[in-house]
């Protein structure tokens, strides 16, 4: 078979294997702030895209990543839904799949450049594609930043090996200096899509030593233009990369990165149980015993491949592109949220693709193939059940908690889903058992005030957005909420104090400006409601409440050719808005 037969074979059978992506939904795991809600999205304009370049997002500054979403964003407008979501997910869920085929064909172009056998570079691409720890980045849509990251930093490497292939055959030319040139452009990119990409400065070393046959030097001089760029990266990450997280001792985090690299080896061997919050966190694991041996695992394979580096230079170089490319999320430098997640080892699974396509190489034989054909049939039905839990939120967050019971982030966002169906009752008891695994968690506590609320009680949901509001006082939207149970019990000054709170924290919160304007204008302070519902009206010029209710307001002040013209306004664009018909 010819190259390009191999090529289009990973291309069918990866569609095949996530074909249920592009019927999947939204997430509220990070897909409501990094895409449906984010402001730079809808719409994207010449402002906007200024935006992502020129400052960081929610603590994050990955502008190539952003500028990405814009393209698709774009491409996905569509009306409101229920949720008032303007985007089609199925266009970011088809980028998401894109993006993924793209980076299994360099890995097998890669793999090809490295084996000089068409068929390993095959097995080995498959394996990167159909691992089921593949299936996070993949079928979540704020995954693109794992496909993304991995995307420049493949191409970086293809780039970079090829030149160094060349320029090891004494053939180098101008050809070389250009994909020289590609390569840090390239690398770049991949430190302004996600800077976890720094580690591939070491993993185009070692491949370049070990598999290409460079000396360690003339590598090192290659690789140099590099290590500025991969320092700019880290201290992006150090400056804009959210709070600083909870200490970890420096004698406790070889411990942490240990534990997290035997941790990604099981999943590499036995991929079963997998979710998106395993609560493996640096505290939970120096906690117990087993934090202080796990490390032996790694260790000790680690030690094999450094002992027999000249007897299996490519199995040492796939052994070093593993654990450089997990470098950065193992702990030895703590960071905001850190815990072991499968998306993390997306681009390291460059490493064991490498060790099966270089098995398939070296043994050559039918039994061996077969086997390799085995297993990777096993792994794309692994990944098709496991992208089945990637479908909406009720199927991803139960999933969770079928994995880990003490997930106070499942429990709560299913509270929520149960509400938004009605279920108050349900969703009270999950909200109640987020809160007994984290009573310090202050969207659980929110969550509850609203179903209590739904419940009838009215009170008892007053004091859980009070306790909400002691935990994360800079909350506008649950300043809000407490304003509107507040307003409901007749505590108008409170309620009041709270939407003004509200537009404290979020001068663009149209919505306090808006129960603001009803609230005055219960009071007879119609003056005071016209002027907020004209700044709601403002900020939400697409919003036909607001401009209906100026109208009353204005009408209640005794300014009804005004109020006239603004009904006309609303009929004309909202026919189906109920205002009074112009007087004859």
């Amino acid at each position: 078979m010819r190259p390009w037969h191999f090529a289009l074979i990973l291309v069918v059978v990866v569609v095949l294997v996530f074909a249920e992506a592009r019927q999947m939904q939204f997430l509220d795991w990070d897909d409501n702030i990094n895409v449906y809600a984010n402001p730079n999205l809808s719409p994207v304009t010449t402002e906007s895209l200024a935006e992502i370049w020129t400052k960081p997002y929610f603590a994050l500054y990955i502008p190539v990543t952003h500028t990405i979403w814009a393209g698709v964003a774009s491409l996905a407008q569509r009306p409101p839904d229920e949720r008032g979501i303007t985007l089609d997910p199925s266009r970011f869920h088809l980028a998401n799949l894109l993006v993924h085929v793209m980076n299994v064909l360099i890995v097998f172009a890669i793999l090809r450049l490295l084996l000089r056998h068409d068929l390993g570079a095959f097995f080995g691409a498959g394996l990167f594609a159909l691992h089921p720890v593949q299936v996070e980045p993949v079928c979540w849509i704020t995954g693109m930043k794992d496909l993304a990251g991995a995307l420049f930093a493949l191409l970086a490497l293809w780039q970079y090996l090829v030149a160094a292939a060349a320029e090891h055959s004494a053939s180098p030319g101008s050809r070389s200096r250009l994909h020289m040139g590609l390569a840090l452009l390239f690398f770049a990119l991949a430190m302004l899509a996600k800077q976890t990409a720094a580690g591939l400065i070491v993993i185009a070393w070692g491949l370049d030593c070990l598999v290409i046959g460079r000396s360690p030097r003339e590598s090192a001089r290659a690789l140099l233009p590099w290590v500025p760029v991969a320092i700019a990266g880290a201290i992006i990450a150090k400056v804009f990369n959210g709070p600083e997280p909870a200490a970890v001792h420096i004698w406790g985090r070889p411990f942490v990165a240990g534990d997290a690299l035997a941790f990604y080896l099981n999943k590499l061997v036995w991929p079963v149980g997998l979710c998106t919050d395993y609560g493996r966190m640096p505290a939970m694991v120096l906690a117990n015993w087993w934090g202080y041996v796990t490390w032996l695992a790694p260790a000790g394979l680690a030690a094999v491949l450094i002992v027999g580096r000249r007897r299996w230079p490519i199995l040492a170089a796939a052994g070093l592109a593993f654990g450089m490319a997990l470098l950065p999320v193992l702990g030895l430098v703590p960071f905001p949220g850190q815990d072991v997640t499968d998306r993390y080892m997306y681009l390291a699974m460059l490493g064991p693709a490498l060790a099966l396509g270089w098995c398939i190489a070296r043994f050559q034989s039918k039994r061996m193939t077969a086997i390799a054909a085995v297993l990777l049939a096993l792994l794309a039905f692994g990944s098709s059940v496991q992208s089945l839990h990637w479908r909406d939120n009720k199927a991803l967050f139960m999933r969770v908690l079928e994995v880990n019971q003490l997930s106070w982030v499942a429990h709560t966002t299913l509270a929520n889903e149960l509400l938004k169906d009605g279920s108050p009752e349900a969703a009270y008891a999950f909200a109640a058992g987020a809160l007994r695994v984290k009573p310090e968690y202050a969207e659980a506590h929110d969550t509850l005030g609203r179903a209590l609320l739904m419940l009838g009680r009215p009170e008892d949901a007053i004091t859980e957005y009070r306790r909400a509001l002691s935990i994360r006082p800079d909350s506008a939207a649950t300043h809000h909420a407490l304003g509107g149970v507040l307003a409901s019990v007749g505590k108008v000054e409170e309620a009041q104090a709270e939407y003004e709170e509200t537009l404290r924290l979020d001068p663009q919160a149209w919505y306090a400006h808006d129960a603001l304007g009803v609230l005055m204008g219960s009071q007879g302070r119609h003056e005071e409601a016209i002027t907020h519902f004209r700044a709601c009206a403002r900020i939400k010029p697409d919003y036909p409440n607001a401009q209906a209710n100026l109208g009353f307001a204005l009408m209640n002040s005794g300014r009804e050719d005004e109020a006239q013209r603004v009904f006309d306004a609303v009929r004309a664009r909202w026919p189906h808005m109920n205002v009074p018909p112009r007087s004859p």
